[in-house]
C-alpha cells in the first residue's frame, strides 16, 4: 500500500467510525429513550465533522494536478 493511500486512510476511517458512532446513539435512542443517547450522537456528528476538516482542509489542498494527483 502507497503513503499515499494511508494518509487517505485516515479521514476515511474518522468519517467511518464517526457514522458508526452515530448510528450506536440513533440504536440507543431508539430502544431506551434515554437522555445521553443525544450526547452519543452529538460525539458520532463531531468524529465526522473531524473527519471532513481533515480531508478538506489537509489533504484535499496537497493534490497537485501537475504530477497527475486527482
Amino acid at each position: 500500500m502507497s503513503e499515499k493511500a494511508l494518509t487517505y486512510a485516515l479521514p476515511i476511517a474518522l468519517e467511518l467510525s464517526g457514522i458508526f458512532v452515530t448510528l450506536i446513539g440513533v440504536a440507543v435512542e431508539l430502544s431506551t429513550h434515554a437522555d445521553f443517547a443525544n450526547s452519543i450522537i452529538t460525539l458520532g456528528s463531531a468524529i465526522v465533522a473531524l473527519g471532513s476538516v481533515i480531508w478538506a482542509k489537509i489533504y484535499k489542498p496537497r493534490r497537485n494536478p501537475e504530477r497527475g494527483d486527482k
